[in-house]
C-alpha cells in the first residue's frame, strides 16, 4: 500500500491529486463547477510535475 494513495499520474506522465467526494456532496459539487453530469464523485488537481522529488514541496505550501 502506498504512503499517500490519492496521488497519481495521469497519462501524460504529471503528478495529480485526486480525492473522492463525500456521496451528499456529489450532485452539489457537480452543479456548482458546472460539468455536464450529474454528479461528480472525484476532484482532481494537477501539480504541474513529472519529477517525485518535487512532490514534498508541492504538498507542504497547498492544501487539498
Amino acid at each position: 500500500m502506498r504512503a499517500m494513495p490519492y496521488l497519481i499520474k495521469n497519462s501524460a506522465g504529471v503528478w495529480c491529486v485526486q480525492r473522492k467526494v463525500p456521496q451528499k456532496l456529489e450532485v452539489a459539487v457537480a452543479r456548482v463547477l458546472g460539468g455536464k453530469k450529474d454528479k461528480q464523485a472525484y476532484l482532481k488537481k494537477s501539480l504541474g510535475t513529472k519529477y517525485s522529488a518535487q512532490l514534498a514541496y508541492f504538498l507542504s505550501k497547498k492544501k487539498f
